[in-house]
């Protein structure tokens, strides 16, 4: 399902911002979403700091509660997609629906669409060992063209800092326009 991204339109501005005990969720659709992420991708100046996009469900949004430094990754967001539909039901309950949901698996794989029509890399990082590798494949044969990388770190390689180098010098090897990182919640958005 792609979708046409080069709309002579102003770049999408978020209709605001909701936060669920404390979490924020932008209240955008996946198109929304994939537009303003393509236009942040095409204007971003080449050094600059990397754009971070989250999707707060459910899980999320209790394990923030209990985790300051956890919410305090999600706050520092540049995007945060409504992932859960408990997520919308409770915007919903606010006075704020969410126009709908918009699931980090389905924006990744908008995103590897996005990448293969725009010459940009991916890398995956994380997951089980060969998981990364099987969706890199299916995902090249689906979207031609895609430039795709992956590594799969040991487990808690942040917490060893010569397992944490090596694991940045991978990414930095790879330069890759767009990260996708699976290494499970809290882990992923505070690392």
């Amino acid at each position: 399902m792609s979708m046409d991204l080069t709309s002579a339109e102003n770049p999408v501005r978020c209709p605001g911002r909701l936060l669920l005990a404390g979490v924020p969720v932008d209240r955008m659709t996946m198109r929304d979403s994939l537009r303003w992420i393509a236009s942040e991708l095409r204007s971003r100046p080449q050094n600059a700091k990397p754009l971070l996009v989250m999707g707060p469900n459910a899980h999320i949004v209790t394990t923030a509660r209990r985790s300051p430094q956890f919410l305090s990754a999600l706050a520092a967001a540049d995007l945060c997609v409504p992932d859960g539909v408990s997520v919308l039901l409770a915007a919903r309950i606010l006075g704020q629906p969410i126009p709908e949901r918009v699931t980090g698996g389905e924006l990744m794989e908008q995103l590897c669409d996005l990448a293969a029509r725009d010459g940009l890399s991916v890398h995956f990082l994380g997951g089980l060992p060969g998981a990364a590798e099987g969706a890199a494949a299916v995902l090249k044969r689906r979207y031609p063209g895609l430039r795709v990388t992956c590594s799969c770190p040991p487990y808690r390689f942040e917490d060893t800092p010569s397992e944490l180098e090596t694991v940045l010098d991978t990414i930095r090897d790879a330069a890759p326009d767009i990260l996708c990182v699976a290494l499970g919640v809290p882990r992923q958005e505070s690392w």
